[in-house]
């Protein structure tokens, strides 16, 4: 029968992953709308301004959030590479922001009437809070973990020069 092996060191690895597909996702949005803007202007006769800047302004969005997914994928990969949990829990930091802000937009949504974008919002609020708690409970395993070495006088969070080794 097939097994399915869990750890979570697999599952934040994954995480960082997805993420850094998300950034990528991204990156190519932000440069067809940067397409949108320097080259379609010609061809469309009933070009607007209020087009323009929407366009401007979504392309601010991506860039920003292209470069934060960036960031958390390369705290979470990092941090579970090395076991630091102040790593993971500056992803965890981030992922909980991010629901806050899922919240604000479901709010506005319901606000707007919007009742079924509100509802399906939900599922990936749900999933962040999963990924939020799983990576909290990497974060306590990683803590774990030093509280044991420290207790044999080994400092895991050195870098490998102050233990004098060479990798």
């Amino acid at each position: 029968m097939f097994k399915i092996n869990f750890s979570l060191e697999k599952f934040g690895t994954t995480c960082g992953w997805i993420f850094l597909a998300i950034s990528l996702y991204l990156a190519v949005t932000t440069i067809q709308i940067f397409n949108y803007i320097i080259f379609e202007k010609s061809t469309e006769p009933e070009d607007t301004t209020e087009k323009r800047v929407v366009a401007v302004l979504y392309l601010l969005v991506c860039v920003s959030t292209f470069i934060r997914s960036s960031v958390i994928s390369y705290q979470l990969i990092d941090g579970i590479r090395q076991q630091n949990p102040r790593e993971v829990m500056k992803f965890n930091m981030l992922m909980i922001e991010i629901l806050f802000i899922m919240a604000l937009i479901q709010s506005f949504l319901i606000f707007k009437r919007n009742f079924v974008q509100a509802a399906c919002l939900i599922v990936f609020e749900i999933i962040v809070f999963i990924v939020c708690f799983y990576i909290n409970e990497l974060k306590k395993k990683f803590e774990k973990e030093i509280e044991l070495f420290n207790c044999e006088g080994i400092d895991l969070t050195a870098t490998p020069v102050q233990h004098n080794l060479h990798i």
